[in-house]
């Protein structure tokens, strides 16, 4: 008997030894497996990510260019939005600032009182011309133009006040450099 037990234990301990010899290199290589495939899957995964936030920029970019480059096209050739501004600023030629400030009073009395007598705003070429180029885009809602003192030249919107000098808008628009886009802030009003 004692020899069968040396043996079996010879034979367990060789076993034991060969499968610690095994096991170690076994576990070593599935730790460095997991540890290489997650950081795969961590770098395609970002990968991925950073594609779709890329191409979602460009297309982003891509779409408020295109306004911009819609709403400077308005501001410049047409004749018809242009001819009208300048005319409106022509009329503070040689005048005294307390002329401008009764001219634009007159004014601003005499649109205050065709809203309030219920008369529609005058429809003008520019304003024909407005609603047409808005109506070909779901982008805008209303267009204001206005002349260099604020005062109403035209607009999509028939509630526009009449002067917007004092509208934060307005003085954002003038405070920046000839030539650069403005987009203005986004508002929900309900009618």
């Amino acid at each position: 008997m004692d020899t069968h037990s040396r043996r079996g234990g010879l034979q367990r301990k060789f076993f034991i030894s060969l499968l610690i010899v095994g096991i170690l290199p076994g576990v070593a290589a599935l730790i460095a497996t997991y540890l290489y495939s997650t950081d795969s899957l961590k770098h395609s995964i970002g990968s991925s990510f950073q594609e779709i936030a890329r191409s979602t920029a460009i297309r982003i970019a891509t779409a408020v260019d295109t306004e911009i480059d819609r709403a400077l096209h308005l501001a410049s050739l047409p004749m018809v939005v242009r001819e009208k501004v300048e005319q409106a600023n022509q009329r503070y030629a040689g005048k005294r600032e307390t002329e401008v400030r009764n001219l634009l009073a007159a004014g601003e009395s005499a649109w205050s009182k065709g809203r309030l007598n219920g008369r529609p705003a005058p429809v003008t070429e520019t304003t024909v011309y407005l609603k047409t180029w808005v109506s070909k885009t779901d982008s805008y809602v209303r267009v204001v133009i206005t002349d260099r003192r604020g005062a109403l030249v035209a607009s999509t919107d028939p509630r526009a006040p009449y002067l917007s000098a004092d509208q934060p808008w307005w003085q954002e628009v003038v405070q920046e450099d000839r030539g650069t886009a403005y987009v203005s802030s986004l508002r929900s009003e309900l009618t």
